[in-house]
């Protein structure tokens, strides 16, 4: 028996980890030379006496151990560091209980940080969403030329899809429609590009071709990767002379016309997407006849390529459901679709979902 206790002591000794061992009195009878370092000779010492102070710990973990019960693990600390403590039966020695003390100290303070980083990116996530969410046209009237109502959902705190209503004069005002490739932050910040890229243009601004021209020329500038691109479809309308004119840059979700008769129909208009792979962008425009009362529907991938339980695109069944509602209010138009797309493919989006829903009012 005492070479055994030799051999044992031996390998407490040996380990990096302090280590004491305690009777069944409560008495420390046995501690290695890391647990000398951080606590001096403790021997003969009741074993509260370390970090409790003068009376036993109400989780005591050699008692929790000794009685089969569950958690017999704590933190306690010792001068500045901090440890994780458990305890085990000596099988040679039942009635003494061995603790082993692993210094977590820097563990939790690098969850610590971690933790701080992590709730200041959520945070910085949620203002950049509310600022994302901000740049997008509000529902209503645009002086007496349209009226819209829209949706828009990103399938992560951040989307790549964008949509807006320009302003042009009294007479033309621009709409367009945007899809970055992927979701999330990358993708949201470049939406932010098509913004100003083309508020900024106001000189193009009433000829589709030349703003997608000169979109593509800007978006060359910042120097993206191939992996990355923009589809956009964008439209002028004028009053003057009763018609829209679009152009398109890749956009596949065709544009939905509703005329004043109520025919819906869908828009052909095709082109290429904006990114470095191609050296320029062909740019061809439809014209549209257009005025009062006349309906535009615009939207995103994440509308027509949701997928139900046996992966069926969601498709083309926005054609039947806008044709049911073509005489609705906008709004209710818009949360028909978005009520029809979450009954079809469940609440899970694997894609930025975005729709506009206008009204030519003069």
């Amino acid at each position: 028996m005492q070479a055994t206790t030799f051999y044992f002591e031996d390998i407490l000794n040996s380990m990096a980890d302090p280590v004491r061992v305690i009777d069944a009195k409560g008495i420390v009878v046995y501690q290695n030379a890391a647990m000398t370092n951080i606590a001096g000779n403790i021997i003969g010492h009741k074993c509260f006496e370390l970090f409790c102070g003068n009376q036993r710990c109400e989780h005591c973990i050699c008692r929790n151990q000794a009685e089969f019960c569950e958690g017999v693990e704590k933190q306690v600390q010792v001068g500045e560091r901090i440890y994780s403590v458990k305890a085990a039966r000596i099988q040679e020695e039942p009635r003494k209980m061995v603790e082993v003390y692993r210094d977590i100290t820097e563990e939790l303070r690098n969850r610590a940080l971690l933790e701080a980083q992590n709730a200041k990116n959520q945070a910085d996530l949620a203002f950049a969403r509310k600022i994302q969410k901000g740049i997008l046209p509000c529902d209503g009237n645009y002086g007496d030329l349209v009226s819209l109502s829209s949706l828009y959902e990103p399938a992560e705190l951040l989307g790549g899809d964008i949509f807006d209503i320009i302003p042009i004069d009294a007479d033309h005002f621009g709409v367009y429609i945007a899809d970055v490739s992927g979701h999330g932050v990358t993708s949201s910040m470049i939406t932010l590009f098509v913004r100003q890229a083309i508020k900024g243009s106001t000189e193009v601004l009433k000829d589709p071709c030349k703003t997608l021209e000169m979109l593509y020329s800007k978006y060359e500038e910042l120097g993206i990767s191939d992996d990355k691109y923009i589809t956009v479809l964008y439209g002028v309308y004028d009053r003057q002379r009763h018609l829209m004119r679009f152009s398109n840059a890749g956009h596949n979700c065709l544009p939905i016309h509703i005329d004043q008769q109520g025919h819906v129909r869908e828009i052909n208009t095709k082109g290429l997407p904006i990114c470095t792979f191609f050296e320029d962008i062909p740019c061809s425009e439809v014209v549209v006849p257009m005025g009062a009362g006349h309906r535009l529907i615009l939207y995103t991938d994440g509308i027509s390529e949701a997928r139900d339980a046996e992966g069926t695109l969601y498709g083309d069944r926005i054609l039947s459901l806008v044709d049911q509602y073509k005489w609705a209010p906008l709004k209710v138009l818009c949360e028909a679709v978005d009520l029809d797309r979450h009954t079809y493919a469940g609440e899970k989006k694997e894609d930025d979902l975005a729709l506009l829903a206008m009204e030519i009012l003069s």
